[in-house]
């Protein structure tokens, strides 16, 4: 978005540059802001928007250079001499646009070094979104699937392939562009809509530039920029997703052009007059009033909403200090009752989950603590019902519910296994190809002594993403719990065999030969682990407390380095380095079962 704004802020300038009158001083501003966008562009380096701004520097520098022998119907008034400052402009700006398309990524490297500056902007492609869009109109055509439900749907269609990449578990709520997505949330009629309102945006503003009646130079100068603005940013909204500010933005210019438009091409006015027609008067009056309030009432609503977001975001620096849990449940409870967001609803069940876990833990608990218990439970149910009764199509408000059941089961409560099955099958039916939901159903029939179905719902996992590193792990922790250690190292040396190119099931056998004390195979399967996959989070953190139960403290450190670098401020990582530091062994209960977020 600031790189579209600053190509805004490029356009504009240089369609000043060439259409006003301007002093020195004047040229000179115009020309700082154009420099400083350039370098703001330089450092976020957006592929498409060097090419949108190579293409409109190129129009204006020939439109500059050949202007005295076009546009024959402006008059002199509106089609100044030709400016020596807007042409070296132009071309500046069309030289940096090429040198950006052509060496984009060689150029933009070496800013990113040089500022210490990169990000990652992750969006469906045009073909992932093609592909939804034809699995909605299989059974939605006409209308779509509702607006803001594309995540829903990309949940449902999308590409199992996805699930090989670190975006597995990734909800995208908007497709290649902004436009594009309403083809599948409002269906043919709504893709249709913005189509003819592109065509019929460019047609009117073309007219208005070619067919100006009126020597008025500033209306001109509105018109053309107004035109050449909104022009861009909807041009932006097919291949991207703007933001709010953006999208706002691009209203104005529409309607700014809309009156630019009338001035220029004496489009007549119709006027609408209440004056002696008392009904009319009546019904007009009504219809302000509705405007008004409607208006005053949206943005009431919204300012609601945004109050909500900000008294939410606070908690988490307080969570980060270490505040009490009462103290952060009041603040969610307060974004709830400003914004009955279903996410707020989600995190309260959250709270009162935690509350139960302490609880339950209690060996001897006292009649206070029974009625905390029930107060928690109570709690938790309501917020996970309220949450699901915002949005039933969102499966973490359904498996949130499901995780309350869950969380009675290890005390036997009768009737939690299975209202738990009940709503994390729920989630997994409106998540099909996430392979997080089946795996949640495995850990709860293994935490209820259920072997064969956690390990059906484990394999069924696995045949969605292969290499889940998180169910090959809790694989490997069954079979050591069952006591099939032996059997299963022979199974899986037999599979690395057959896939030699695949790292997790090295992980998977390092983690069994650890758990036997077999740490110099382990380490030596593990290192085959990392090997084929520099960025496996598991298998570094694993070979590292091989590497130390070895003796190995410098190459233990050096692993954990590795999985600091592909987790930035992991806690348990930094209190293993704060051990090596202090040489203390790393291998306790806490690392024993630990599991580090996968980053390959």
């Amino acid at each position: 978005d600031l790189a579209i704004f600053f190509g805004l802020a490029i356009m504009l300038s240089l369609v000043a540059l060439e259409q006003l009158r301007l002093t020195r001083l004047g040229q000179l501003l115009f020309g700082l802001v154009i420099v400083v966008a350039l370098v703001m562009l330089g450092v976020i380096n957006f592929f498409a928007l060097w090419m949108v701004l190579g293409v409109v520097s190129l129009v204006i520098l020939v439109y500059g250079l050949t202007k005295d022998r076009l546009g024959g119907r402006l008059s002199p008034e509106i089609k100044p001499s030709i400016s020596a400052v807007s042409i070296s402009v132009s071309l500046a700006v069309l030289i940096a646009s090429i040198v950006f398309i052509l060496g984009g990524s060689v150029v933009g490297n070496a800013i990113a070094r040089l500022t210490n500056i990169s990000y990652l902007e992750v969006r469906p492609s045009l073909r992932a979104t093609t592909d939804i869009v034809r699995e909605v109109y299989n059974t939605d055509a006409l209308f779509g699937v509702g607006p803001n439900r594309f995540g829903d749907v990309w949940r449902l269609y999308k590409d199992p392939a996805i699930n090989t990449s670190i975006f597995w578990n990734t909800d995208f709520v908007a497709g290649f562009g902004y436009i594009p997505t309403f083809f599948a949330t409002m269906g043919i009629v709504g893709g249709v809509a913005w189509t003819v309102f592109l065509i019929l945006f460019l047609i009117g503003g073309l007219r208005m530039l070619l067919r100006s009646a009126v020597d008025d130079r500033l209306w001109y100068f509105i018109g053309t920029t107004s035109f050449v603005g909104g022009l861009y940013i909807w041009g932006m909204s097919v291949v991207y997703v703007p933001g709010p500010v953006l999208l706002i933005t691009a209203a104005l210019c529409t309607g700014l052009m809309g009156a630019a438009s009338g001035v220029l091409t004496h489009t007549n006015a119709r006027e609408i007059s209440s004056r002696g027609n008392g009904r009319l008067g009546f019904v007009l009056v009504i219809v302000f009033l509705i405007l008004t309030i409607g208006s005053v009432s949206g943005l009431y609503f919204m300012g609601r909403h945004y109050a909500g977001v900000s008294v939410f975001n606070a908690s988490f620096p307080m969570i980060a200090a270490g505040a009490a849990l009462d103290d952060i449940e009041a603040r969610t409870v307060q974004a709830y009752v400003l914004s009955n967001d279903d996410a707020y609803a989600r995190r309260l069940a959250e709270y009162q989950i935690a509350r139960i876990q302490g609880l339950l833990t209690v060996p001897e608990p006292t009649e206070e603590q029974k009625q905390q218990f029930n107060a928690a439970l109570n709690g938790a149910v309501n917020a996970a019902q309220v949450a699901v009764s915002g949005d039933d199509t969102d499966p973490r408000n359904v498996s949130m519910l499901g995780n309350v059941y869950a969380t009675l089961v290890p005390a036997n409560v009768e009737g939690a296994y299975e209202r738990a099955v009940e709503q994390f099958t729920k989630a997994r039916d409106l998540d099909p190809r996430n392979p997080l939901r089946p795996l949640t159903l495995a850990q709860l029939a293994f935490a209820a002594g259920r072997q064969d179905e956690a390990r059906r719902y484990v394999a069924e996992a696995i045949a969605v993403k292969g290499n889940y590193s998180d169910a090959i792990f809790f694989l490997a922790q069954m079979d050591i719990a069952a006591g099939k250690t032996d059997e299963a190292i022979t199974a899986v040396r037999a599979i690395t065999v057959l896939e030699p190119q695949n790292p997790v099931r090295f992980f998977q056998l390092g983690v069994l030969l650890f758990s036997t004390g077999e740490h110099a195979d382990a380490a030596t399967v593990l290192e085959q682990a990392t090997a084929l996959d520099k960025n496996y989070a598991n298998a570094h953190f694993y070979l590292a407390l091989a590497y130390d139960v070895l003796g190995r403290s410098g190459e233990a450190r050096r692993e954990l380095d590795a999985v600091l670098a592909l987790n930035p401020g992991h806690e348990l990582i930094l209190n293993l380095l704060a051990k090596l530091d202090r040489k203390e062994p790393l291998l306790d209960t806490t690392t024993a079962n630990a599991s580090i977020p996968q980053s390959s």
